[in-house]
C-alpha cells in the first residue's frame, strides 16, 4: 500500500503574527497528521519570497524567509519579550508579518550577541554553512540599496562598514535560529512517522544571491542582465504562455564545472527534507527561452540540455537523494523516458486524468507514481467540479458510486476516490480535504496580483473533523 499524505505550504498554516511559521501551530499540524495515520506532509519552498510574494522567485535558494521565525521560540529561548499578536485572517499578511518578525530579530540578536559563547556558536554555524555568508552578504546590501534589485546599486560595504557588519551577523543569527527551529518541527514530524516533502523550484531569482554570486551560471549579457529568460509557451493556463521572468542557467559553464549549482542546491535541499520534489522537471530535457524585450512567453525558442549526463553525475555523487519530479503538462516523450531512465517519482493530478477512461474504468496504478488531488498552481478540486458540465459531473457521481465510494459530496468522493489508489504516494491539498472554492486557490500561474500565495487557515477545527472522514 502507498503512503498518504497532504499538503500546505507552512505559510498558509495558522499564525499569530501575520503569517503560518515555525511556530507551535506547525507542531499541533504534525500532531494532527501523525493522530490521523497521514504519513508525508507536503510543503513549498521556505526561501526568501521575492517578487509577488512567490516562493519561487526567492532572494536564495539556500537561506530561510525570516517570516518563518518563531516569536514563541524566541521568548523561550530568553530572547524576546512580548510581542502583540495579530487578528487571524484567511489570508497570510505578509508586510505586516515581515514588519513583526525584523523588529523581533533586532531585539533578539541585541541579546543573543551580549553573550561571548552564543557569538562563537554562531560563528561556527557560518563556517560549517557557506550559504549564510552569502545571504547575509547579498541581504544586507539590499538593504543598503532600498530594496533594488543588485544590478541597481549604488551603496556597498566600504560606504558604511560598521552597519554592515552589525546587519549581516543580525541576518547570520536569524539563519541559525530558522535552522534549528526547521530541523526541530522536521525531526518531530519524523518521529511521529511523517515525512517532509520539500519543493525546489528548477529556477532561481534573478535578484538573488544565487545568481549575484555566481553569474558565470546563468545567461547574462555584458550588462548582467539576462540575455533570455524562463517560462512556458502558450498552454492550458494562457494563451500568451508564462513569461516567469528568471534567469536561464548556463549549461555550458554547469557542464564543465560538474554541475555544482544544481547538484549543491538538490544535495542542500535533502539535508532539510525527506523527499524532494523537483519543479518544472521538463527543462532537465528542454526549456523554453524567451526573448527578454518580449512582454509575453510568445516569442521564445526549445532549447535541449544533457539531463541524462546531470542525473547520471547526481546519483554518482548523491545516490541516497529521494526525488520526486513534476512532469506534468504537455511533454515530448523524452522528458518522460529521462524520467524513467533514472526511476523517478512523477505526478498525476485527478483534474487531469479523472476522465481518461482507462485510468478511470480499469483503475490502472502506476508504483512509482505520486497521485494528486490538486497542486498550488491548479484550481481548487471543489472550483474544478463546479465548472464541469452537467454531464460530466453526473458521469463523475455514476463512476464512483460503481466503486461504491460515499461521501457527502462529489469533493469528498473524489479526495477517497484519490486515496484509495495505490500509487507510491497520493497527497490531497488541504484546501481540497476542506471543499474550499475559487477564492481559496493559492496560485494562478503567470499572474501577480494580490491574491496568489496568500491562502491561510485561521485554525485547525474544521480540518480535524475532515481528515476523520478520509482516514
Amino acid at each position: 500500500m502507498g503512503k498518504h499524505g497532504v499538503l500546505l505550504a507552512v505559510s498558509s498554516l495558522p499564525g499569530k503574527y501575520g503569517v503560518g511559521d515555525f511556530s507551535d501551530e506547525a507542531f499541533k499540524f504534525v500532531d494532527m497528521l501523525a493522530n490521523h495515520k497521514v504519513d508525508l506532509w507536503q510543503i513549498l519552498p521556505l526561501n526568501p519570497i521575492g517578487y509577488g510574494h512567490s516562493p519561487y522567485q526567492p532572494f536564495s535558494s539556500y537561506a530561510f524567509d525570516e517570516i518563518y521565525i518563531s516569536i514563541e521560540d524566541l521568548q523561550r529561548r530568553h530572547l524576546l519579550g512580548r510581542v502583540n499578536k495579530v487578528r487571524q485572517r484567511s489570508m497570510a499578511d505578509y508586510e505586516k508579518a515581515r514588519y513583526i518578525k525584523e523588529q523581533a530579530i533586532w531585539k533578539a540578536f541585541e541579546v543573543f550577541k551580549q553573550n561571548p559563547k552564543n557569538m562563537a556558536k554562531l560563528e561556527k554555524f557560518i563556517k560549517e554553512n557557506p550559504y549564510v555568508e552569502e545571504y547575509a552578504e547579498f541581504i544586507t546590501l539590499k538593504e543598503f540599496n532600498c530594496g533594488y534589485s543588485w544590478n541597481e546599486w549604488r551603496f556597498f560595504e566600504k560606504d558604511r562598514p560598521e552597519d554592515f557588519k552589525y546587519l549581516k551577523t543580525k541576518h547570520a543569527f536569524a539563519q541559525m535560529i530558522l535552522a534549528e527551529e526547521w530541523n526541530r518541527i522536521r525531526k518531530y514530524a519524523n518521529k511521529r512517522n511523517i515525512q517532509i516533502i520539500g519543493d525546489v523550484p528548477f529556477y532561481v531569482g534573478y535578484d538573488s544571491s544565487d545568481v549575484y554570486f555566481h553569474r558565470e551560471s546563468f545567461m547574462l549579457d555584458r550588462e548582467n542582465k539576462p540575455s533570455c529568460i524562463a517560462g512556458v509557451p502558450p498552454d492550458y493556463f494562457s494563451k500568451e504562455g508564462q513569461r516567469w521572468g528568471n534567469p536561464i542557467w548556463n549549461w555550458d559553464y554547469l557542464c564543465e564545472h560538474d554541475f555544482k549549482a544544481m547538484m549543491d542546491r538538490l544535495y542542500f535541499a535533502s539535508k532539510f527534507y525527506d523527499i524532494v520534489r523537483i519543479d518544472h522537471f521538463r527543462a532537465f530535457d528542454s526549456y523554453w527561452a524567451i526573448n527578454p524585450e518580449c512582454p509575453t512567453a510568445v516569442d521564445g525558442e526549445w532549447r535541449f540540455p544533457d539531463g541524462h549526463r546531470f542525473f547520471r553525475r547526481l546519483f554518482e555523487k548523491y545516490p541516497d537523494i529521494n526525488i520526486i519530479v513534476e512532469d506534468l503538462g504537455d511533454l515530448r516523450p523524452e522528458v518522460l523516458q529521462l524520467r524513467d531512465a533514472f526511476n523517478l517519482a512523477g505526478m498525476r493530478e485527478i483534474e487531469f486524468t479523472i476522465f481518461d477512461d482507462e485510468l478511470l474504468n480499469k483503475h490502472i496504478e502506476r508504483e512509482n507514481m505520486v497521485y494528486y488531488t490538486s497542486t498550488h498552481d491548479n484550481e481548487t478540486l471543489a472550483q474544478w467540479i463546479a465548472n464541469l458540465s452537467k454531464k460530466e459531473k453526473a458521469d463523475l457521481l455514476w463512476r464512483m458510486g460503481e466503486m461504491h465510494i460515499e461521501g457527502k459530496n462529489l469533493c469528498e468522493k473524489l479526495i477517497k476516490y484519490a486515496y484509495r489508489r495505490q500509487e507510491r504516494i497520493v497527497i490531497a491539498s488541504v484546501s481540497d480535504i476542506l471543499n474550499l472554492n475559487k477564492t481559496h486557490r493559492m496560485n494562478i500561474p503567470g499572474v501577480v496580483n494580490d491574491v496568489n500565495w496568500r491562502f491561510k487557515l485561521q485554525g485547525f477545527r474544521q480540518l480535524g473533523k475532515q481528515l476523520s472522514k478520509f482516514f
